[in-house]
């Protein structure tokens, strides 16, 4: 089980990524957007309302704390396991540039 997260930029909502019970929290890269790492997406989270896939309102810092919670728990599986998604990993931070959910 999982939980995607958005944050709304107007009308439009951006992926963010997605935490899995087990698994370490998985960013959404966009390239053309230069929302390529952790510091590019919590300079826009920062100023933005982010939001779980229940429409739910997630508090900055909890979400931070979140991502680096997971990030830091060695005893959660790294998304690199998964092939199809093409995962880097950038300053322990996991990316994929694919659509997945």
């Amino acid at each position: 089980m999982g939980t995607n997260y958005y944050v709304k930029l107007g009308n439009d909502k951006l992926h963010i990524g997605k935490k899995s019970y087990g698994w370490k929290f998985l960013f959404q890269s966009y390239p053309d957007k230069l929302l390529q790492n952790f510091e590019d997406w919590t300079a826009l989270l920062a100023l933005n309302k982010i939001y779980n896939e229940y429409d739910e309102l997630v508090d900055f810092a909890d979400f931070v704390y979140m991502v680096n919670y997971s990030r830091n728990n060695t005893k959660e599986l790294s998304n690199t396991d998964i092939k199809d998604l093409d995962v880097i990993v950038i300053n322990g931070y996991e990316f994929t540039s694919h659509d997945f959910s």
